[in-house]
């Protein structure tokens, strides 16, 4: 099973700081703040939430983000500013059925008209899923409590900040992908399988990168899907 990693581009990613950094600002969410009161009261009341049941409330935010481009060169396919952002040119092009993915609708009136074009929505995926093979990767067992107030324990990669070491991520031969972009438990991550990313290459939409997690060089190396 090959799955990749769905990533905005390391310079999409500058640029947006950049512009976001400007002054004045050339890209915002300006109700940003809003949204992380709203997060953080969700930590707060439920401070043991796992992935999925975190993503299951984060799709019923009540909040309408409100970008603010204004650089008309600047107009990324994919965006991940707290929220993920994806253009209708993205959407087309991935093709997800309904059940697999929640698209939101995104304020874009203080946009520039070449921002507005894009048509930007949210992006959630509705399904979360564990494709580790445990034994083979580096992980440990968390304690938590779930929202019905019920302990459990359930497996995580070790690391993920800046100072860890890259984790050993060997995936699963059985795991059958729940859709073709979904959540992986564990980590913050959206795979996607390996149609996915070839029809998303395909379209000729090159600002995406599918990223390789597992296996020695996915640990030591920046490695990328290419087109086939």
């Amino acid at each position: 099973m090959i799955l990749w990693a769905i990533s905005e581009t390391s310079a999409s990613a500058e640029e947006r700081f950049l512009l976001s950094t400007a002054t004045p600002p050339r890209f915002l969410v300006e109700n940003r703040g809003e949204m992380l009161d709203y997060y953080e009261a969700l930590l707060v009341d439920n401070p043991s939430l796992d992935y999925q049941e975190l993503e299951a409330l984060e799709m019923e935010m009540p909040i309408l983000p409100r970008l603010m481009m204004t650089e008309p060169a600047f107009t990324p396919n994919y965006m991940h500013e707290g929220l993920v952002y994806v253009s209708g040119a993205l959407r087309a092009a991935m093709s997800l059925p309904d059940d697999a993915v929640d698209y939101r609708p995104v304020d874009l009136t203080k946009c520039c008209e070449s921002a507005r074009a894009k048509a930007y929505m949210t992006l959630e995926v509705v399904h979360s899923a564990e494709p580790f093979d445990r034994e083979q990767s580096d992980g440990v067992w968390v304690d938590a409590v779930g929202r019905d107030g019920r302990s459990s324990r359930r497996w995580e990669l070790i690391g993920g900040g800046p100072n860890d070491p890259t984790p050993r991520i060997v995936f699963s031969g059985e795991f059958v992908p729940p859709a073709p972009l979904f959540r992986a438990l564990g980590t913050g991550w959206l795979m996607a399988t390996d149609d996915l990313a070839q029809r998303v290459m395909h379209a000729g939409i090159s600002d995406v990168m599918f990223i390789k997690r597992d296996g020695e060089r996915g640990r030591t190396e920046m490695v990328c899907k290419t087109l086939s």
